[in-house]
């Protein structure tokens, strides 16, 4: 009996040194599979035209999730439209799930847009803002869905009075500007301090689908007058303004003219917009005789 307890404890023991050994194996093989793969992606971006860099990269956790801690990130696009700087990313994802990466922005985060066009130099700080990056097998980036709590600004070195509270914004297809499909929604706070306005009860919120096509070149366009000459068009099923009374919704087909500025047609429909007819001739915007005219015409506009 004593020796068959000693066989059984032996057995158990090797058994448990076995799964030890297995265990550490699958965690050492897990870590190197999300080094190559976090590789692969930014030798693509970079390829694309995309820069990136970082100060220091370090992974933790267990060969069921692992942790990727991303110090002082930075990104821009091949056009130079956006520049991003951040204090970290944390990344997890599953050894057998690599091609998807839940992330999470640590500390301060900013966007600069300060390269658009004529417009004064503009930096977006980003807080709460977490997602799920999808790859291909290759590595390439094929789809983004990204929520941010709140995004402030500072135009010029002045902050703004307006936020954007809850946005999520997802792109599907975003490395193919002849497929990408955009899905945005955020509510915009304070807007009545800029126009002098007392606080209402509703935010005003923004809800939109955006397709794009006809850009023909497979080489992801260096400016907007590349992507408008390769035949770029934003298709609009879906447009969505709410600020309750007033509710619009609209759809339609966006370009760029020569000049770069938006060139599209619509077509609306517009709720209570009496109401806010009302609210512009008490606040002295417009007189009470040529309401209706100011109407039409912006009606005839959009």
């Amino acid at each position: 009996m004593a020796l068959r307890h000693k066989k059984f404890a032996a057995s158990f023991l090797l058994f448990i040194s076995l799964i030890g050994i297995g265990w550490f194996f699958f965690y050492e093989y897990s870590i190197k599979t999300l080094e190559n793969s976090l590789n692969q992606i930014e030798v693509n971006l970079k390829q694309k035209g995309y820069k990136l860099s970082y100060s220091k990269v370090g992974i933790s956790g267990s060969p069921f999730l692992l942790k990727v801690e991303i110090q002082n990130p930075y990104f821009q696009d091949p056009a130079g439209f956006i520049e991003w700087k951040g204090s970290a990313i944390e990344i997890q994802a599953k050894p057998w799930k690599i091609n998807s990466l839940e992330f999470s922005l640590i500390g301060e985060h900013g966007v600069s847009l300060s390269r658009i066009s004529e417009l004064p130099s503009r930096i977006l700080h980003i807080n709460g803002a977490k997602g799920l990056l999808t790859v291909s097998s290759q590595f390439i980036p094929t789809d983004l869905d990204l929520t941010v709590e709140k995004i402030t600004s500072v135009m010029d070195s002045k902050p703004q009075p307006i936020s954007l509270r809850k946005m999520s914004i997802k792109f599907n297809n975003f490395q193919d500007l002849s497929h990408l499909t955009v899905y945005f929604s955020t509510e915009f706070r304070n807007l009545e301090a800029i126009l002098e306005l007392q606080p209402l009860d509703h935010p005003l919120e923004l809800n939109f689908v955006a397709s794009f096509s006809g850009y023909k070149p497979k080489i992801f366009p260096k400016s907007l007058a590349e992507w408008r000459d390769g035949g770029g068009v934003i298709d609009i099923p879906e447009l969505k303004i709410s600020w309750l009374p007033l509710i619009i919704e609209a759809e339609g087909t966006l370009t760029l003219d020569k000049e770069l500025y938006p060139l599209g047609s619509f077509s609306s429909k517009i709720v209570a917009y009496e109401d806010v007819i009302e609210d512009m001739v008490k606040l002295g915007w417009i007189k009470k005789k040529n309401a209706n005219a100011v109407l039409k015409s912006q009606l005839d506009n959009f």
